[in-house]
């Protein structure tokens, strides 16, 4: 039963993939702002959820929005 619980805990915590900073060579300078980035903005996540797809007619009018 222990088992089962620490299995269960353990998927629950599970990631997939790797993130970027993985991925970039360290001492470079995409490191150091990905490094940057996640120290200062990294709780302010933010997506644009939209209806209509035809963003070439409604540019000005989605940037007149933000």
């Amino acid at each position: 039963m222990v088992l089962a619980v620490a299995s269960f805990v353990g998927i629950i915590r599970m990631r997939d993939g790797l993130d970027i900073t993985d991925i970039v060579p360290r001492g470079t300078n995409e490191h150091q702002f990905l490094q940057a980035q996640s120290q200062y903005f990294g709780f302010y996540n933010f997506y644009a959820v939209t209806k209509v797809t035809e963003f070439a007619f409604l540019t000005a009018l989605l940037f007149a929005h933000l």
